[in-house]
């Protein structure tokens, strides 16, 4: 999802896009891929930052992730895992410019420039990676994973300047606020945590109190009163299991420190 667009494709290659209003979805393109892809391990999709662009994700393939033109349905590129045997594949996104491309393979974080061809790994998760996203700029990166922990990569020395601790769970999703100084986090339990991205350090953890809830009932994410000087707030909007017909919104604050 992009903005207030999102993506369907069909098993017979049909890429459906939407704008997703107030409302209900409204169609607002089809386009035809160019090629034949397997898509029986198709994870997600994922935009670019200019919406030109659409990831198509894999989660066990030897080629994890196909880059597609959104108006000509034409594949751009194409990721080889370069390993014998298929690798889970969960998360991969593109810098805002485009010009790098991230992916989560297996426990690494493989970093592909997508100008000069060069590809680097980034080492250092412990389980699966599950979330990716980069800061604005393009020079920092912030990977989440099965372990638990979240670690923000500075890209031009590969290294980590910060992992980031406080989930009793697997972290599944990630989403950084426009100003990218805050982080949400999401466990598979729906464990929630809000983060100093400069400092790593938590400012906010909400725990479900209601027994069996998980990520899959957290049907929308993300933050809202963004405007200067005031308290951070994220917003989830929760259908738990033993209220299905109810849904609920939560609302935490946490302080731009």
């Amino acid at each position: 999802m992009a903005g207030n667009r999102m993506a369907v494709v069909s098993s017979d290659g049909i890429l459906y896009q939407y704008q997703s209003l107030a409302s209900d979805p409204v169609l607002d393109q089809t386009t035809v891929l160019s090629e034949v892809l397997s898509l029986d391990e198709l994870h997600s999709l994922k935009f670019s930052a200019s919406g030109q662009e659409l990831l198509l994700i894999q989660r066990r393939s030897t080629v994890p992730v196909t880059g597609i033109d959104v108006e000509t349905g034409k594949v751009l590129f194409r990721i080889d895992a370069r390993t014998e045997t298929p690798t889970d594949c969960y998360c991969a996104i593109m810098s805002s410019d485009s010009s790098m491309l991230a992916l989560g393979l297996g426990n690494d974080v493989i970093l592909v420039d997508q100008v000069a061809g060069d590809r680097n790994v980034l080492s250092g998760h412990r389980s699966t990676v599950t979330a990716l996203c980069f800061l604005s700029h393009g020079a920092t990166l912030i990977s989440a994973s099965s372990d638990r922990t979240i670690r923000i990569w500075d890209l031009k020395t590969q290294t980590t300047t910060h992992v980031m601790t406080g989930h009793s769970d697997p972290i599944d999703r990630i989403a950084l606020t426009d100003d990218g100084k805050c982080l949400l986090s999401i466990s598979t339990r729906a464990e929630v945590c809000l983060w100093n991205v400069a400092s790593g350090h938590v400012l906010t953890i909400l725990q479900s109190s209601i027994e069996g809830s998980t990520n899959q009932n957290i049907w929308s994410y993300g933050f809202v009163d963004l405007r200067p000087n005031r308290p951070l707030r994220a917003r989830l909007i929760i259908d738990w299991p033993a209220l299905r017909t109810n849904l609920k919104t939560k609302h935490f604050t946490g302080g731009r420190k």
